[in-house]
């Protein structure tokens, strides 16, 4: 995304009163540190390139019990099933036995690709036929509980060779045009389940049944390494990841960390063994992982070792192993607004990862723009897991390609940099896949400076695709290209979310947000950009739907 100067003055901010209680507040750093932090996915991408993602990244899947909704049976819902998956791919997510949702992903359990009910392709509670019912406009949205739906027009293009089915925008939605809702038929595909199910390569994913809702358990570990000012085996985080990166072997190396504040950047090649690090207290502010970088100052400051792209570059902790584990830590980029001086390239990434199986578990992940980059290798589905962590940041602060699951998690939108708004979801999902973020049973907020009705939930990214002329006619044209892929579900927002249009413009190619295909460049189809893929279901609070 297009940098942004920011300050970030991480001092005991109270947040707004209406956020649950016991909520973090910004107690981030011992000093007062004022930090422009980098927003989501701004680096420069090189025109008319058609890959559809980032260099490698990490999926993220977070929650914490499994819903017993999951597997439901049952037949498709009126309104048809979802689009088929072409030759080679699998079909659906996995866990819904019986008949696909209609409009959502359908049962990979099935063969072939699923064959559609009369109406075509309209959400369940929706519509028949996806077309027909008023969205009663952009102003007061309709309950998702209300037979309405708005008028979805031409269908999306499908995906390319081995999408999912379902994988393309969802028609018969709930809701406005700007503010779209899911029925509660298509709600029951948008699992953490169905989300962190499979892996791999698009068009040959495998179901692993991965499922690490429990958290992170090291009350009966043994660790491996130390790290501690005196007494430990090591005195840097660095050396001992060294350590366990010499020492080799698939087995899990645990590092416990003792309290205190590292300054240093990290990095965990894509080699190592799966890692857990753990604080020993269970109060995250208490161990302390901190960097001050960004994106246009890696000459003078110095560039994470793991290399990467100059977001991960800057970056005070890569993991770009598979099964990272991070419990009981704070991870922040400290850089302050007088480092910053008059620079444009502010983006200052705290975590980034690109490995499958990443979990973090009681964590705060600190910055402004670009927080927390959660990345998936072109081509593939890594998956990524928060709970019950604290995300803060002001501009695309959740971003990336990975398939990321946030569950019970605080995601807080701090307003010393952008007083009049910002976003915190990016993402980059390929278009085949199905599943991109899902933030589910969390509490999103702000602190209390910030205004009513200023900030927005999210936008694409659209990465490597430059403007919306080569998003149409490059990336789309090529069958695999970036549709970034949110649902935020069972979550509370407080009244800082833009309540009429909280999804907005794409960050590099500033293609206008749609939930419809929609005509973005003259002279061409009315379908030449497919429709958004951000849904909604049963939130709360006074920044919901239902502003209650």
């Amino acid at each position: 995304m297009h940098s942004k100067g920011m300050r970030y003055h991480l001092s005991a901010t109270p947040r707004r009163a209406e956020g649950r209680a016991g909520l973090f507040t910004m107690t981030v750093f011992a000093a007062v540190c004022t930090t422009a932090c980098s927003s989501g996915p701004s680096q420069a991408v090189t025109a008319g390139a058609a890959s559809p993602t980032p260099s490698s990244g990490s999926t993220g899947a977070n929650g914490s019990s499994l819903d017993a909704s999951i597997g439901a049976s049952g037949a498709a819902a009126s309104g048809g099933a979802g689009p088929s998956a072409s030759s080679g791919g699998t079909t659906g997510a996995i866990g819904a036995s019986g008949g696909p949702t209609a409009g959502s992903p359908s049962d990979a359990a099935s063969s072939g690709s699923a064959a559609a009910a009369s109406g075509g392709a309209g959400g369940a509670g929706g519509a028949s036929s996806g077309t027909s019912g008023s969205s009663g406009g952009n102003g007061a949205p309709i309950d998702a509980s209300s037979s309405g739906a708005f008028a979805s027009g031409d269908a999306a293009p499908l995906p390319a060779d081995g999408g999912l089915a379902g994988a393309a925008p969802l028609t018969g939605l709930l809701g406005t045009a700007s503010r779209p809702l899911l029925s509660p038929g298509q709600a029951a595909e948008y699992t953490i389940a169905n989300y962190l199910a499979q892996t791999g390569t698009l068009g040959s994913l495998v179901a692993d049944s991965w499922n690490p809702t429990a958290g992170i358990d090291v009350s009966a570990v043994s660790p491996t390494y130390t790290v501690a000012a005196t007494g430990g085996t090591q005195t840097t985080i660095q050396a001992a990841v060294a350590a366990a990166e010499a020492a080799a072997g698939a087995a899990r190396v645990y590092i416990r960390i003792a309290p205190g504040t590292y300054t240093e950047q990290v990095c965990i090649k894509a080699s190592a063994p799966p890692i857990t690090l753990y604080g020993t207290s269970p109060d995250p502010t208490q161990t302390m992982i901190q960097f001050a970088d960004y994106q246009g100052g890696i000459v003078q400051l110095g560039a994470n070792p793991c290399g990467g792209d100059t977001n991960q570059q800057a970056a005070t902790l890569d993991a770009f192993n598979a099964g990272f584990e991070a419990k009981n830590l704070t991870i922040a980029n400290t850089v302050t607004t007088a480092m910053l001086g008059a620079a444009t390239a502010t983006q200052a990434v705290a975590f980034a990862s690109t490995g499958d199986r990443v979990v973090l578990d009681n964590v705060r992940i600190l910055s402004h723009q670009d927080t927390l980059y959660v990345d998936s290798p072109p081509n593939s589905v890594s998956r990524v897991y928060v709970k019950n962590s604290t995300i803060a940041g002001d501009v695309d602060f959740i971003f990336g390609a990975a398939t990321a699951v946030f569950d019970g998690c605080t995601i807080e939108f701090v307003s010393d940099r952008h007083p009049s708004g910002g976003q915190p979801l990016a993402p980059d999902t390929d278009d085949r896949n199905a599943y991109g973020f899902l933030v589910i049973g969390s509490t999103i907020t702000a602190d209390a400076s910030t205004g009513s009705g200023v900030v927005a939930l999210g936008r694409a990214w659209d990465h490597s695709c430059t403007d919306v002329p080569t998003y149409v006619n490059t990336c789309v044209a090529s069958g695999k290209y970036p549709n970034g892929q949110a649902t935020i579900m069972n979550t509370t927002m407080d009244a800082h979310v833009a309540r009429t249009a909280p999804w907005v413009a794409a960050a590099t190619t500033k293609r206008p947000y749609s939930s419809t295909p929609s005509a973005c460049v003259a002279g061409l189809a009315t379908t030449a950009c497919p429709a958004n893929r951000f849904y909604e279901y049963a939130n709360s609070g006074l920044g919901s739907s239902s502003g209650q």
